[in-house]
Order: C-alpha cells, then sequence, then structure tokens
C-alpha cells in the first residue's frame, strides 16, 4: 500500500481495529515507525536517499527541472560550501 500519509497515521489505521489480544503482542510504536520508514525507503521510486541534514542534500538532475522545463532549483550553494540553509 503506497501513502503519503504521515508515518503514526499509516500505524492508525493499521492497528486501530486490532483486538486487544492481538495488540498486546505488537512491536512498540518506535519498531513499527522503523519499519514504516524502511519500507518507504525501499519502495522509493526515486531511489533518493534521505539526507540527515542539509549539507547531505543533494538534488539529482532529473529533479532540478520542473516539467515546463523552468528550473525547481533556482540556487544551489552546494554541500562543499558548509553553508546552506
Amino acid at each position: 500500500m503506497e501513502t503519503q500519509l504521515p508515518t503514526r497515521a499509516v500505524i492508525d489505521n493499521a492497528t486501530n481495529n486490532l483486538p486487544d489480544y492481538v495488540a498486546v503482542k505488537m512491536p512498540s510504536l518506535q519498531n513499527l515507525k522503523q519499519t514504516v520508514r524502511r519500507v518507504r525507503q525501499q519502495n522509493d521510486p526515486l531511489g533518493i536517499p534521505q539526507p540527515n541534514s542539509l549539507a547531505d542534500l543533494e538534488i539529482p538532475d532529473n529533479l532540478a527541472l520542473l516539467d515546463d522545463g523552468e528550473n525547481f532549483v533556482l540556487y544551489d550553494s552546494g554541500p562543499e560550501t558548509g553553508n546552506r540553509r
């Protein structure tokens, strides 16, 4: 199932109607969140790794333009400047 819902909403939707005897056997909320994030990363159609900081952020050339050819990214100081905001 693909969704743009926040991670917590995905978990809530999946676990809301579980019987008590099943709910008590479920992994912790933290583990469920990690699982949802991991599956989302594995199923990312663009294959773009999630940056841990702005310095790690790299926008691939194929995503720097809009469908009409206009620049999506107007300016990128680059990771080497160490001055991203």
